[in-house]
């Protein structure tokens, strides 16, 4: 099992359901977290792009709940573009989030920071 298995399945809930059902339902079983901490889908406000079944790019727009927000960043004036991707086996995957938020000034530079992570 991975470590941190409740977080990595609460991820996969929000964005790689299909391709982590058996996980997520296995976190779930496990009846430390209630079934309700499982939000299934992406937040409303995000726009996601799936690159494929374990990748997706994302935008959290300006002053927005979203995953750009789900972690440490707070909302404001700025957007947040990031990408997420599990990474292992389907039985307990690591989870990679990466988050940027840039000055306006500098966000053309937030593409190359993703695809760089990519």
């Amino acid at each position: 099992m991975t470590s941190g298995r409740f977080d990595v399945a609460w991820h996969s809930a929000r964005l790689f359901a299909k391709a982590e059902r058996a996980f997520i339902a296995g976190a779930i079983a496990e009846g430390i977290e209630p079934k309700e901490k499982f939000p299934f889908g992406p937040y409303p406000a995000d726009k996601t792009t799936y690159r494929n079944a374990r990748l997706v790019e994302f935008e959290t727009p300006a002053d927005m709940d979203g995953l750009g927000t789900s972690d440490r960043a707070q909302k404001n004036l700025l957007p947040i573009e990031g990408v997420a991707r599990l990474e292992g086996p389907p039985d307990g995957p690591d989870f990679f989030l990466l988050t940027v938020r840039l000055p306006a000034n500098q966000a053309n530079l937030a593409s190359a920071i993703v695809g760089q992570a990519e």
